[in-house]
């Protein structure tokens, strides 16, 4: 049993299934994107002898890009964060993804999306998307989890 008690559901463990069967499949969030930042600890681009943690990616995209969920599921939530705009989780089972710098969001918490839904858009200033993909608890590189472009 997970913190989250969800992992005895049957409908839990075969949305966990088809997520995971995915992996290296999903669709990306934005049409047009390239990495700008990896997931983990590495040296700041900038400031030297300092670490930086990324819990997931950053990627740049177009202006006003829209912004698309990986998988089907359920919004958990979704929040506007200081500097990082709104940011909207997607329940898949035990996974989670999560879109950060949303200017706007198309979707409110509890509707259910598929894959390749509208979740809402980047700004026209600086349109980078921040994707995690946890598992219960455990933070994922998303970058393993995308189709290679």
């Amino acid at each position: 049993m997970t913190s989250s008690g969800l992992s005895t559901a049957p409908e839990t463990k075969a949305l966990n299934e088809q997520f995971s069967a995915n992996k290296g499949k999903l669709p990306w969030p934005v049409s047009k994107g390239l990495i700008t930042d990896r997931f983990g600890e590495h040296p700041h681009p900038v400031l030297k002898g300092i670490k930086v943690q990324n819990n997931g990616i950053d990627i740049k995209a177009e202006e006003k890009a829209a912004v698309k969920s990986l998988f089907s599921g359920t919004v958990a939530s979704v929040t506007k964060i200081p500097g990082y705009d709104y940011m909207v989780m997607v329940r898949h089972g035990l996974y989670f993804t999560v879109y950060s710098k949303l200017i706007s969001a198309s979707v409110k918490k509890g509707d259910t999306v598929t894959t390749g839904q509208l979740l809402g858009y980047l700004g026209s200033e600086e349109p980078e998307l921040h994707l995690e993909i946890w598992q219960d608890k455990t933070k994922l590189n998303p970058e393993s989890w995308l189709a290679r472009k």
